[in-house]
């Protein structure tokens, strides 16, 4: 008799880890996780064990959907956030009401609404694992991969899947009206002039905040909102009214040490974003706050030796995250500027290649149509830290068309006077005069 068929979802290849854990690898060797351990234990179990990296057709995704739907079991690894991993056990959660099982290293911290699902953890803290490993790993794969093989996937266990109830879904109708209708109060408060700003966020947080089960989209927009419009105390004590489990929600703990910040408590704030990072994992993100941190105890410090240490700390925050993702811009935007400043061998060269970086990445998301609040102002920096005199020239022609609101001009002037002092002459007169128009645009 045949046996049945599992069909194995993992990244292929030697990957990095992109955790700063001791417990967890640099990089990690998924085909000798896969040839080692994994194999062996699925064919224990009694099936045929299949990865995609098998598939010998030319449709690639027509098989590899086949497999999904049609195999008896899905083991899927997610020790790294791998999207076609994460596409894949979405995929076979709709299509099977059991059969996929979710294993991860004891080390990893996956997405947070993936982190929920149960999971087979495993202990991985080598490259390439070990024979002596590899039967630590078939014992303890073969257990309890097998007490999963009945289990609900999400979707079938938690909804009445693909049976609709219509009474639900007229309330889900009525749900996003609201959320809607909210979305539109925060843009007209954005766009409101300063002094209609407070008086309609002081709306919203009276409209909004009073309920005890708030949701975590609605909560971060108030937040948003008061940082944005320069309230960061009143911020702060809304993140303080909040439900313990959106205290420690990851966004708003991000946002509540950036807050820190802007109050002149970096260290409160440095404290906080290592401790999320030491508990959640690192993200662009959370690197980019972190370097942000240093790079205003840099700026505050009286003594050198701590201006040496906390600019070292900025440059090495900020490059660890413009490493983990090179699309994302935020975290590399101070870059070009504090390696000038720093100025040891091989800094100048360095910079100048983020520079080029960071104006490659904005670009891409704009034509991409995701880009965030911060993209335009990114360029702008960027344009003046490249050295890039055309293009600083139409993005000032630019703002001077669309208005500096979008641009966030009160912020970056500071940096673009820093980014002035590194540009050479025969522009640096020109670049001068560019930003004599921004200044201009501010003041009126």
């Amino acid at each position: 008799m045949a046996r049945p068929i599992c069909f194995m979802v993992m990244p292929f290849g030697i990957k990095s880890s992109g955790l700063r854990s001791v417990k967890a690898p640099a990089l990690i060797n998924f085909d000798s996780l896969w040839e080692k351990a994994l194999y062996p234990s699925i064919f224990n179990l009694g099936y045929t064990p299949v990865r995609a990296d098998q598939d010998l057709g030319s449709k690639i995704i027509d098989e590899m959907l086949e497999r999904l739907a049609l195999s008896d079991l899905v083991v899927a690894d997610l020790t790294i956030p791998n999207a076609n991993v994460y596409y894949e056990v979405g995929v076979r959660h709709g299509m099977r009401d059991t059969g996929c099982v979710l294993i991860s290293a004891d080390w990893s911290k996956p997405l947070f609404d993936v982190a929920q699902f149960r999971q087979v953890r495993y202990p991985l803290t080598k490259e390439v694992i070990s024979d002596e490993d590899a039967k630590i790993l078939i014992e303890l794969f073969t257990d309890n991969i097998s007490q999963y093989l009945g289990s609900k996937t999400p979707l079938h266990e938690f909804t009445d899947y693909p049976n609709i109830d219509i009474d639900k879904a007229n309330s889900f109708k009525g749900f996003v009206n609201e959320l809607c209708d909210f979305q539109g109060k925060i843009r007209a408060a954005k766009i409101a002039s300063d002094a209609d700003q407070k008086i309609l966020a002081d709306k919203i947080i009276e409209e909004y905040s009073s309920n005890p089960n708030i949701l975590k989209v609605v909560a971060l927009e108030i937040i948003y909102l008061l940082r944005d419009i320069s309230a960061p105390n009143q911020a702060i004590e809304f993140i303080s009214s909040l439900n313990s489990d959106l205290k420690k929600y990851p966004p708003v703990v991000e946002q509540y040490a950036l807050l820190l910040s802007h109050t002149s408590d970096e260290l409160a704030a440095v404290s906080a974003l290592t401790a999320l990072i030491d508990s959640q994992g690192p993200t662009t993100e959370r690197l980019g706050l972190l370097g942000g941190r240093c790079k205003r105890l840099y700026d505050s410090s009286q003594s050198s030796k701590d201006k040496i240490k906390f600019l070292n700390l900025a440059i090495n925050y900020y490059m660890e995250g413009m490493y983990l993702d090179l699309n994302e811009y935020y975290c590399s935007s101070n870059l070009p500027r504090l390696l000038r400043i720093r100025n040891t061998a091989g800094d100048c060269e360095l910079a100048a290649r983020v520079a080029t970086q960071i104006l490659i990445s904005c670009e891409a998301a704009l034509s991409r149509g995701n880009a965030d609040d911060w993209v335009k102002p990114t360029l702008l920096c960027s344009a003046f830290d490249s050295g890039s005199l055309e293009l600083a020239s139409d993005l000032v022609v630019q703002i001077e068309q669309e208005g500096p609101i979008d641009w966030k001009l009160r912020t970056l002037l500071q940096d673009l006077e820093k980014s002035l002092e590194f540009i050479d002459d025969p522009y640096k007169n020109q670049f001068q005069g560019l930003l004599f128009q921004l200044q201009a645009l501010v003041d009126q």
